[in-house]
């Protein structure tokens, strides 16, 4: 039996922000511990610059060569950053459907 560990390694989830497709990567290992380190952040001062800092990492490790500053997702909803994070964050945990 042969696991294509490729599917996983190319996937990407797909976002249009300010009209431009942008083809998200999956987390690595080190940015998924930042996640988790992030999500245990328990004072509210730091929670907003810590994620704004994070979608930006996130959206940085995109196939479409774009690039995001901190600057252009502070100026994005909140609701918008949340989304992205939420929906990355999702998508690394999520299993291929595949019967690999």
């Amino acid at each position: 039996m042969l696991i294509d560990l490729d599917k996983y390694i190319n996937r990407t989830i797909d976002f249009k922000i300010n009209g431009k497709m942008v083809k998200v990567q999956e987390l690595t290992p080190s940015l998924f511990k930042k996640v988790s380190e992030y999500e245990m952040t328990e004072d509210p001062k730091e929670i907003y610059s810590k994620q704004v800092d994070l979608v930006v990492e996130m959206l940085n490790r995109n196939t479409s060569s774009v690039s995001f500053t901190v600057e252009e997702i502070e100026k994005l909803p909140q609701s918008v950053v949340n989304k992205i994070y939420i929906s990355i964050v999702s998508f690394t945990k999520e299993p291929l459907n595949d019967p690999n």
